[in-house]
Formats: C-alpha cells, structure tokens, sequence
C-alpha cells in the first residue's frame, strides 16, 4: 500500500512528536527539504530556531538515538552517544 504524500508528511509528524524526548529542543519537519526518492519520501527535520534564521549555529546534528540501534546498550548515557557529535 502506498501512501499520499499528505498521508505520509502526516505519518512522519506524528513519528516526530512521538519521538521527541523531555529534553528535546523544540523540533519541526524543514519543509522546504522534502523529497521524493525512489518512492520514498525524505522527511528532514530540525530545531525550530533553525528552521526560523537558518543560521547554521543553531542547526542540530543529524543523530538518532544508538538504543533504536543496539537493544543491548547497558546505561542510558552510553545508548545516547554518536560517533562525530
């Protein structure tokens, strides 16, 4: 089954609130950076102060969560370490 684009922008808000952490800045989808791509549409997203200036200091780093990634992660503080951030 294949989504709308509406449906889909939709479905990737909802992952977005249901992602963000209590201690999260404040995020939204950069709408002007969605794309299609093969049938799958790239949803980025970033800080809202970012998204508001474009002023690269603000922008975060784009870093998921280790834990989504390694199930065996032992301490809360090791399962949020990137490589590079």
């Amino acid at each position: 089954m294949k989504l709308s684009r509406s449906a889909a922008l939709k479905a990737a808000e909802e992952l977005l609130a249901q992602e963000t952490g209590p201690y999260d800045p404040p995020l939204k989808i950069d709408n002007e950076l969605v794309m299609e791509k093969a049938d799958i549409l790239v949803v980025p997203y970033n800080s809202e102060q970012y998204l508001e200036t474009r002023d690269a200091r603000h922008m975060l780093l784009d870093c998921w969560p280790l834990e989504n990634h390694r199930p065996s992660v032992s301490s809360e503080a090791e399962a949020h370490q990137c490589p590079g951030c």
